[in-house]
């Protein structure tokens, strides 16, 4: 019976790439030779074999989600978020806010303040430093943007962000949130805000 050597190497590459070769060796020598690419910015994991996956980092997952956020494509964005993920926002004088759910995450938050507020594709976000342990990842972003009423937006954030497998299963906001409600005042209004947009930006504090 022939038997078959399976070895993998792991060479040296950039910071957010992974490669990894996979020889087959036998009784004839090498017997063939694969190269996979993996953590690219459309892939999820890189498929080693038939039954190993490398799962993305979550440095990886939040660096994604936060790309995937400053483009205001709800349909994406909402493939971090689960019916089990919670998005809190750290804003004092209403008790904490938070939203739950794939659902009450986009139609219920993000989309009311992005359409309702914001010039369309704003606000855009900086990265400024991750730090991660475990499934914790720690990110400080700065947002930039147009508001509808006029006035320019830009305001600093911490994100405390536990990640599950390829998705954001919690994840709290600390940010200026006086500043957001003053510097945003009349936007909704400004920008024709109606229906379920209006009333989500009311139930949120903003005008």
């Amino acid at each position: 019976m022939r038997r078959t050597r399976v070895r993998a190497e792991h060479a040296p590459v950039r910071d957010g790439d992974l490669v990894v070769v996979a020889r087959t060796s036998g009784a004839r020598g090498l017997r063939s030779r694969r190269t996979i690419a993996s953590r690219l910015p459309h892939c999820n994991a890189a498929k080693v074999s038939d039954d190993a996956v490398i799962p993305p980092s979550p440095k990886d997952v939040v660096r994604r989600f936060f790309g995937a956020l400053g483009t205001g494509d709800f349909a994406a964005i909402g493939e971090f978020f689960t019916d089990d993920s919670v998005w809190q926002v750290n804003d004092v004088a209403r008790g904490l806010p938070a939203q739950r759910g794939r659902k009450g995450i986009i139609d219920d938050f993000l989309q009311p303040i992005r359409e309702g507020l914001f010039e369309p594709g704003d606000p855009k976000v900086e990265i400024r430093r991750l730090i991660g342990e475990d499934d914790w990842v720690v990110a400080e972003t700065t947002a930039r943007g147009m508001l509808l009423n006029g006035n320019h937006y830009q305001n600093e954030y911490v994100f405390v962000i536990q990640v599950a497998g390829g998705t954001v299963r919690f994840l709290r906001e600390y940010m200026d949130s006086d500043y957001a409600h003053s510097v945003s005042a009349g936007s909704g209004g400004a920008g024709g805000a109606a229906g379920h947009v209006s009333q989500a930006l009311r139930r949120l504090g903003h005008d």
